[in-house]
């Protein structure tokens, strides 16, 4: 299954802990308009070799995200970490198995205070930008089901 993340889900904090996220077609970890949320210790592939195009961890528009030890395999393509309109964000820990032909970078988009330490990244950047490229009111949203970029 996806782990979609609850909108509203307060008070408290959502973890996601020692999940093995394989062979999805489909976005992983999707989290929007719920805080704070822990996903730690998680294992993402696709060893069966049904790989989806779509991000491993991605959403937007909440405030308090800590990604931290977590593994992403070489075999799970797509962004490892795509984020949009944020706050309060730490990547650590993490290991990211990209490839030269299958890079897996981190996409971070409008996302204010963040910090990314520790991490072991192959193959693959950070990149870190405006949100200029989104429409003042537009909305942050899951690709449709099965869509392909």
């Amino acid at each position: 299954m996806v782990a979609l993340i609850p909108v509203g889900s307060k008070p408290g904090t959502v973890v996601i802990s020692q999940v093995r996220f394989t062979n999805l077609n489909y976005v992983k970890v999707w989290i929007y308009q719920v805080s704070p949320v822990v996903v730690r210790g998680c294992v993402f592939d696709a060893l069966g070799g049904s790989a989806s195009v779509n991000d491993n961890i991605g959403g937007g528009r909440f405030d308090g995200l800590i990604l931290d030890s977590n593994i992403i395999d070489a075999t799970a393509t797509g962004n490892a970490v795509d984020l949009v309109r944020a706050t309060h964000v730490a990547i650590t820990n993490n290991v990211i198995n990209g490839t030269p032909s299958s890079p897996q970078p981190i996409q971070l988009e409008g996302i204010k205070e963040a910090t990314i330490i520790g991490n072991t990244i192959w193959y693959a950047g950070i990149s870190i930008q405006s949100e200029s490229r989104y429409h003042h009111r537009a909305g942050v949203a899951p690709p449709a089901r099965g869509h392909r970029q």
